[in-house]
């Protein structure tokens, strides 16, 4: 059997080939540390302020200028690289705020027992456009969230989700669940035979 000398000058032999590959691994990392610092990074930042409300918020949703902030009082805000804009919209809670990516002046609000409403921006007021109803409930119901696609709205409440094509000018919104297929019942609406729904 052949028997290998492990150790050179009393230093093993596997030291003396890590220490000879530091250079190696310095030029390296070096190298992918220096790539690392080109990268661009996308986030985008508002600013390093900081914002105080003096009011309970209740949401928060983002689009592409900035972020909505909705309070318990029906106060929004749009905060933005300029700063932060307050409307006074007379609601209840607000629930969701979407801006319109196809009309970036009009905002859709999701307001506690007021319905989904479409507001337009006007410099440094909103103004109110249209509120949206449902069968059975009017405007007196609740949406709680807002999907806004390329031709379509959905908004979920408490009574189901609801949509319409946005380029309508119905007032009324279509339910999509649960539908007049189901038979279960939802609290406010009872369903009678296949097709039709009657109010409670």
């Amino acid at each position: 059997m052949k028997e290998y000398n492990l150790y050179i000058n009393s230093v093993p032999f596997y030291i003396q080939k890590i220490r000879s590959c530091i250079p190696a691994f310095l030029w390296i990392a070096t190298f992918f540390l220096l790539g690392a610092c080109d990268r661009k990074d996308n986030t985008k930042t508002l600013s390093e302020m900081e914002y105080h409300y003096n009011e309970r918020l209740s949401s928060l949703s983002a689009d592409g200028k900035g972020y909505w902030v909705g309070g318990e009082t029906g106060i929004v805000w749009h905060v933005d690289e300029q700063g932060r804009h307050r409307h006074a919209t007379g609601l209840d809670r607000i629930y969701d705020v979407v801006r319109d990516h196809r009309s970036p002046s009009k905002v859709w609000i999701a307001s506690r027992n007021a319905g989904l409403q479409l507001w337009q921006l006007a410099g440094d007021s909103m103004i109110h456009r249209k509120t949206y109803t449902i069968p059975c409930k009017g405007n007196r119901y609740s949406p709680y969230d807002i999907e806004l696609t390329d031709s379509r709205i959905f908004v979920a409440t408490s009574q189901g989700l609801y949509g319409m094509t946005t380029g309508d000018d119905e007032p009324q919104l279509k339910r999509i669940y649960p539908s007049a297929d189901n038979t279960g019942q939802k609290e406010g609406i009872a369903l009678s035979g296949k097709s039709s729904l009657s109010c409670r």
